[in-house]
């Protein structure tokens, strides 16, 4: 009640990422292929026959189930992948918080990838916006410009996060930093949204 513009911009950002929210409590909660004993079993189920959204898998992200939240408000993640780890690392992110890992590409490359759970939030001064910050990594924008991210790319649409982060790297020559706009799918009706950052 104090600072009313304040208040209004947060619930503008809780918001945009009430799709966020929908897609990890759904997704957590239904079994995985990566599960012990019959949840592993059910899981690995699902996903295999998760194609067409029907029933909700980890792997379509919560399928029909998670379809109205995201189609008005969106889940996209931001990942950000390097060839540099020391990129990573200039930008406070740390391997033993689990801020990003380390994936051998197809041709024996490496690749450092973030949490792709998660979104990276550029902003000024890596500053929170204090909504589900347990599913974003904030990261200041300037420095990122100056570590060389310049390229934005999405991707997703019957793609795995893999395969995003593959496609990446083959249309964009492999840069030593960008950013990838995942915009997965999740059934036969999909999305196409775009989240724009203000610097590209």
């Amino acid at each position: 009640m104090l600072n009313p513009t304040q208040t209004a911009e947060k619930w503008k950002q809780a918001a945009k990422d009430i799709g966020l929210s929908v897609r990890k409590e759904i997704t957590e909660n239904l079994p995985g292929s990566n599960d012990n004993g019959l949840a592993g079993v059910v899981g690995g189920g699902l996903d295999a026959i998760s194609g067409l959204g029907i029933l909700p898998s980890q792997r379509n992200g919560g399928g029909y189930v998670t379809q109205i939240a995201i189609q008005l408000f969106g889940d996209n993640r931001s990942i950000l992948q390097s060839k540099d780890e020391a990129k990573f690392i200039a930008l406070g992110l740390s391997k033993e918080n689990k801020d990003y890992s380390e994936i051998k590409n197809s041709d024996g490359t490496i690749s450092y990838v973030t949490n792709p759970n998660k979104t990276v939030r550029l902003t000024k001064n890596a500053e929170k916006d204090g909504n589900f910050d347990d599913m974003k990594l904030y990261i200041d924008e300037t420095k990122a410009i100056a570590l060389g991210l310049d390229k934005l790319f999405t991707n997703g649409i019957m793609n795995s996060v893999a395969e995003a982060l593959q496609n990446q790297r083959e249309q964009q020559g492999n840069p030593s930093i960008a950013l990838l706009n995942y915009n997965q799918t999740h059934g036969i009706v999909v999305k196409r949204g775009v989240k724009f950052c203000s610097f590209f």
